[in-house]
């Protein structure tokens, strides 16, 4: 009896142990998303234009839709594990934003605002697929676009040089 306690005694500090632990690893991660200045769910806008999604996020005042907002073309960064609402708008035809591999789906007309809201999964590089509503496949691009989810750390590094190259 006295060894069963004894070894549900170390189990328990064990288990305690680990808890500290993650609990170390999760503040360490806080204090990583408090270097960036973009807020959680992050929001960013995919708009489609000659064929191709260009992505724009918020710059310093965090508000997407203002004059400091990072215009940066083809690839959407995204950190793992984080909810995304993204605004979809056309400026010249209807586009279908396609990523299989995401399990998304949604389209988006001129003068139309369309709303896709999302967690990232893990680490990854995900393609926005061409899906024509005319059906003639062959006169597109495979790709209109990637995600690219990476860990908290990177996108933030990710993210500083962005803001930092479009001064």
């Amino acid at each position: 009896m006295h060894l069963q306690s004894n070894i549900i005694s170390l189990w328990g500090w064990a288990l305690a142990c680990v808890i500290l632990c993650v609990t170390a690893g999760c503040n360490r991660s806080g204090a990583d998303q408090s270097a960036v200045s973009i807020e959680t769910p992050i929001r960013v806008e995919a708009r489609g234009r000659d064929f191709v999604w260009h992505f724009r996020y918020p710059g310093e005042d965090g508000q997407l839709g203002t004059e400091d907002d990072l215009d940066l073309g083809e690839q959407l960064n995204l950190p793992a594990g984080v909810d995304v609402i993204m605004s979809l708008e056309s400026d010249d035809l209807i586009y279908t934003w396609t990523s299989p591999s995401l399990n998304l789906k949604e389209i988006a007309v001129p003068q139309l605002t369309r709303t896709l809201i999302f967690r990232t999964p893990g680490p990854g590089a995900y393609p926005v697929e061409v899906d024509p509503l005319c059906g003639w496949r062959f006169l597109h691009d495979e790709q209109m676009g990637r995600v690219v989810v990476q860990s908290l750390t990177d996108f933030n590094i990710w993210y500083l040089q962005a803001m930092q190259q479009t001064k």
